[in-house]
């Protein structure tokens, strides 16, 4: 196989019902050459054998990694340390793409010089099959040139598009992400939060195709659906690190700090306690005065969940 336009990530785990959906989508696209690299994290369905399937139909550009589950990050982790595309993508085995706005979006990165591009998409209700746009708001970037990465999130943080943070809805340049060796965090959830502002602050650009691409599932019984408490105290465990990244980088972007205490609020909210060493991190930051009144609230709230759990 040539050197491959770029490289489709798949992680997959007991996903049996969606999987098949998912690859045709892929393996539909009219480009080449590109490479499919799909991660088999420890399937205890019948994903296994349809990976496998797909795998051998398509063993010139198909590469399948079989591992012990470790979750998504882990999963991508190892997909990006095989990867030798030009470009990454990275989709989650239970959504799909449109093959043709997909090539459109290659077919621009060719005389493009970002080290992102962005792009629209669908949220697909599997109750209804319903679709509805994953950002019905006009992105503020759209007709224009490439943009430095921490002005892109920083505005759309700020007009509350905070479906920015995702990472499908993206193809990155990998020589850009083995530049800035960014990883996904292993072991948690909301892994994207962490990975994707990392990355944007990280003086990489970014440009906005209004292409809707992605077909977002929400459906019961995906990671996002499952166990909230999980979910939550992971969150913490991602806000810690994001925190931590960005005053080593010594960023103090108020936007990002606004959206940092944004999701701590909804996991004090929830009645989960924090430590007080994170309040004391994230009171360092520069914050709005909306959002510094918010934090005070949520360390009175984190006090009271602590004393009357």
């Amino acid at each position: 196989m040539d050197f491959p336009l770029i490289s489709f990530i798949v992680p997959i785990y007991n996903v049996e019902l969606y999987l098949n959906e998912c690859l045709e989508s892929i393996y539909k696209i009219n480009f080449e050459p590109f490479e499919v690299i799909l991660i088999d994290d420890g399937s205890t369905d019948k994903s296994s054998q349809i990976a496998a399937s797909y795998y051998e139909k398509y063993s010139n550009y198909t590469t399948l990694i079989k591992q012990e589950n470790g979750g998504l990050s882990a999963a991508r982790n190892a997909g990006l340390n095989v990867a030798r595309g030009d470009w990454i993508y990275f989709l989650d085995s239970d959504d799909f793409i449109d093959p043709c706005a997909f090539e459109r979006v290659v077919n621009y990165a060719h005389g493009c010089s970002s080290d992102i591009i962005t792009f629209n998409g669908f949220i697909h209700s599997d109750t209804d099959k319903t679709n509805t746009s994953l950002y019905p708001q006009k992105n503020q970037f759209v007709n224009q040139q490439k943009v430095d990465g921490q002005k892109y999130i920083s505005t759309l943080l700020r007009s509350n598009n905070r479906l920015c943070v995702v990472v499908w809805d993206k193809i990155y340049r990998r020589k850009s992400l083995e530049m800035t060796g960014l990883k996904f965090l292993n072991g948690v959830v909301h892994e994207d939060i962490h990975f994707t502002i990392s990355l944007f602050v990280s003086s990489v650009s970014v440009q906005y195709i209004n292409e809707k691409v992605v077909f977002y599932r929400q459906r019961v019984g995906s990671i996002m659906t499952l166990d909230a408490n999980k979910k939550l105290k992971s969150k913490i465990l991602v806000i810690d690190s994001l925190v931590d990244y960005l005053n080593q980088a010594r960023i103090n972007n108020i936007d990002i700090n606004d959206y940092i205490v944004f999701l701590l609020k909804g996991i004090v909210n929830m009645r989960i306690v924090c430590s007080l060493a994170l309040f004391r991190k994230i009171s360092g930051l520069k914050l709005s005065y909306k959002k510094r009144i918010v934090l005070i609230v949520c360390l009175l709230k984190n006090i009271k969940n602590y004393v009357l759990p």
